[in-house]
């Protein structure tokens, strides 16, 4: 804010201002007239002109006036009145007349008059211009008219008391110049004596302010009727006007307090075009102003490759981001494995496809690792990405029996800690496949078994995710039957006979009972090595055929299918077109287990609850595993129905990551999830210091809501009777929500901010409210030369 007091004769006249109460914005400004006539008090803010500016005050002689009084009780007739009052009036009008005379004459006079009192009055050394915001690195001028040939010095301190050199040069006749660099920004001042003696007003004050202080962030690419939002930082700037236009002023823009002179800026772009974004302060462009906005689709940024999918640890792990269009950006990856850490991560140009970009980089440990991916700051498309790293040596393969031929051998294989993954099992023969069956045995531990009909070395294979685990390939030696007969040929027992004895020669391996949806059920037909035609019908509750598999292997068939929906499946065999069996084999297949999905936050203290459908009807033994970020396990209560449905619920104590994982019958049912527990009083805080609000007009405070937490956010308003006022709670980002109520009543109001029912720190907060319907403003008035004029002023800061 400017200010400049001048006389008739347009001469700056000395004004001081006070500020009236600490903390406020109100200021009393005052000043000695030293001359009658009327005087402007000219006031600007940020170099525009205040409203009803300038403002004008008469100043006026001191008059004495003298009152007479006649005497009363004298009576006059009527005649004597009349001829009195006719008197009175001709003598009225001869004064009027005089009057007007007199005072054109006395007009002309004071104009003579004033000239040469102006010429023969004495002189004063007075400051006729001084600038209250000047530009850091720019020369500031201060006019100083001077009385007389005394000596004029002049002292400038920066805001750290520092003296800053200055100039001082004639300017005209009378006037002298005074020249200083300001190097800081912040309030100088200005001490100017002249022959020793402080100048009226000394200490001046001169605010420096300095565009090249204000720090735009990155503007990130914009979407199409998408909101987007950058922080212009003006807190190391100084005192002045922050201007921010889009598109020429075209786009409207908003500017969200954050506190301490930093802005939140947004607007809504609504065309596919570059958006140009100028920012100026004091009507200066800022450091790369104007700054570019650009548009992006949705869906022109994709992530693909193996390296998002199943991944071995200690290899390089790759996957490609694609970039429709030249865009001139690199995309940023950042990778946290399943310990919660950071991996170094590759990202390169492709040379033949400059639009497409590869990322490298190598897991640790086995685990899910979340992958995230941005583009210009924005996350693109399906990022964060969850790729499942795996450990193929940490399986274990161990043989269990002695194989003989015809009676069952079996291993096991424990894949525990080796990760998610599909496990290969290949029993063979001299090149030729031997049926085998695998049963889960918990905690991802399998058995597998098979039966030899062959006294020959059988050769056991074991892959996961197509790498061999250790101990694989593994010999495995057949001994002969004891005393094992000789062999039937096959016309000495054919397939169409009804006899016990046929019937007995052909085995159903495997268990038909039960299965499960979308995993492969398989079983062998062994037909004692006998050639026979085979035929397998599967079907469906609705009456639907499933694709069934065949190989031929030694001694017989090995059938695989994958049921798709839960309920009852016949399974029907014929061999050689006779059924196996009295009639279809029944297999009841349980829908998948489905885990509910976990919120990414919760509340400590707070009950966390999820269900498990198993889809097994009250059959499957079920394990619940919550673990801290320490590794200690979290007790959890779960509760089966007889639909199949686990409900399980804990608390979480401690902040932090916390891992769930979920086993049916020894097996991991889909991916491990992870919440963060945290502390409701430190999951909101006030962005800026809550102001004094007014009756009747709207209050806003800003709130920073940790990512996740904004469901759980509330807001209440009370007056000081205690009543509930109306409020209002709006996003304004994911993490910034503001709030919104018009105080109807004087006094105290309480704001209460709760995450989860319970207050934040420092809630409830004080608002005073304010009615400024009981101020008043007492303006300028006239008066005599030589008395002190009092006025209130306003002055808003950036």
């Amino acid at each position: 804010m400017e200010m400049a007091i001048k006389d008739s004769n347009d001469t700056i006249i000395p004004s001081h201002v006070a500020q009236l109460e600490s903390g406020t914005a109100k200021f009393l400004v005052t000043f000695n007239p030293t001359s009658v006539g009327m005087h402007t008090v000219n006031i600007t803010f940020n170099k525009e002109v205040l409203k009803n500016s300038p403002f004008e005050v008469n100043i006026v002689e001191a008059k004495t006036t003298i009152e007479t009084s006649t005497p009363e009780g004298k009576k006059k007739d009527a005649k004597k009145e009349k001829e009195e009052k006719k008197k009175e009036e001709k003598e009225k009008a001869r004064r009027e007349k005089e009057e007007k005379q007199m005072a054109s004459s006395l007009k002309r006079s004071k104009a003579k008059d004033s000239k040469k009192k102006k010429q023969h009055t004495e002189k004063t050394t007075s400051v006729t211009k001084i600038p209250s915001l000047s530009r850091v690195g720019k020369r500031a001028q201060i006019f100083v008219a001077v009385a007389g040939d005394e000596m004029l010095d002049v002292a400038v301190l920066d805001p750290m008391k520092n003296s800053i050199d200055s100039e001082i040069m004639e300017h005209e006749p009378g006037v002298k110049r005074v020249e200083f660099t300001p190097t800081l920004v912040g309030d100088h001042e200005i001490d100017i004596k002249y022959g020793g003696v402080d100048v009226q007003g000394s200490p001046f004050t001169c605010r420096a302010y300095d565009p090249a202080k204000i720090i735009v962030a990155n503007i990130p690419n914009g979407v199409v009727d998408k909101a987007v939002h950058f922080v212009v930082d003006a807190s190391e700037a100084g005192v002045g006007n922050l201007e921010v236009a889009v598109n020429e002023g075209r786009i409207p823009s908003m500017a969200q307090s954050l506190g301490q002179h930093r802005y939140d800026i947004s607007f809504v772009p609504r065309e596919q075009v570059e958006h140009t974004i100028s920012v100026r302060f004091n009507n200066e462009p800022v450091p790369g102003s104007p700054f570019v906005c650009r548009m992006i689709s949705p869906k022109s940024i994709t992530a693909s490759g193996s390296g998002l999918e199943r991944i071995p640890v200690g290899q390089v792990a790759e996957f490609y981001v694609t970039v429709e269009g030249d865009r001139g950006a690199i995309p940023k990856v950042h990778i946290i494995d399943s310990q919660g850490d950071e991996l170094p991560v590759k990202v390169t140009q492709s040379e033949r496809e400059p639009h497409k970009f590869l990322v490298h980089y190598t897991p640790k440990c086995v685990g899910n690792h979340q992958v995230e991916v941005t583009y210009d700051g924005e996350p693109i498309t399906g990022s964060p990405f969850t790729s499942k790293a795996f450990d193929a040596t940490c399986a274990r393969l161990t043989r269990v029996d002695e194989a003989q031929v015809g009676r069952p051998c079996a291993f096991t294989i424990d894949a525990a800690h080796a990760g998610a993954g599909n496990m290969e099992i290949i029993v063979s023969v001299e090149n030729r496949n031997v049926p085998n069956f695998v049963q889960a045995e918990g905690q991802a531990k399998f058995k597998v078994s098979f039966t030899p009909q062959e006294a020959k070395e059988h050769i056991i294979s074991v892959r996961f995710n197509g790498q061999p685990i250790p101990g694989s390939p593994m010999s495995c030696p057949v001994a002969a039957k004891p005393s094992q007969p000789v062999s039937e040929t096959a016309d000495a027992l054919p397939l169409r006979t009804s006899s016990k004895t046929a019937q007995q020669q052909i085995r159903l391996v495997g268990d038909l009972s039960t299965g499960e949806v979308g995993q492969v059920k398989g079983f062998s037909i062994d037909t004692a090595g006998r050639s026979a035609d085979c035929n397998v019908l599967v079907t469906d509750p609705k009456g639907n055929r499933l694709d069934v598999q065949f190989e031929k292997v030694l001694n017989g068939y090995h059938i695989q299918f994958t049921p798709r929906i839960p309920g009852e499946h016949d399974v029907e065999i014929e061999l050689d077109g006779r059924r196996l069996g009295v009639g279809p084999f029944v297999m009841n297949v349980s829908g998948e287990p489905k885990v509910s999905r976990l919120p990414s936050i919760v509340i400590t203290g707070k009950k966390l609850n999820f269900e498990l459908d198993t889809g097994r009807a009250g059959k499957g033994d079920v394990h619940v595993e919550v673990k801290d970020r320490n590794g200690r396990t979290i007790p959890v209560q779960t509760e089966l129905d007889g639909r199949g449905i686990v409900q399980a619920s804990c608390r979480l104590h401690d902040v932090g990551r916390h891992s769930v994982e979920v086993f049916v019958d020894g097996k991991q049912c889909g991916e491990r999830q992870y919440v963060n527990a945290v502390d409701a009083s430190l999951g909101a805080v006030l962005i800026n210091e809550i102001e004094r609000a007014r009756i009747g007009e709207s209050t806003r405070v800003t709130l920073h809501v940790q990512n996740g937490l904004g469901k759980h956010l509330a807001v209440a308003v009370t007056d000081p009777e205690g009543t509930q006022v109306p409020v209002s709670l709006q996003s304004v980002s994911k993490e910034v929500f503001e709030v919104e109520f018009i105080p109807k009543t004087e006094g105290d109001h309480e704001l209460a901010v709760k995450i989860a029912d319970e207050h934040i720190n420092g809630s409830p907060f004080k608002v005073g409210v304010l009615d400024l319907s009981a101020v008043r403003v007492i303006g300028l008035k006239n008066d005599r030369v030589g008395v002190e004029q009092i006025f209130n002023g306003m002055s808003f800061f950036c």
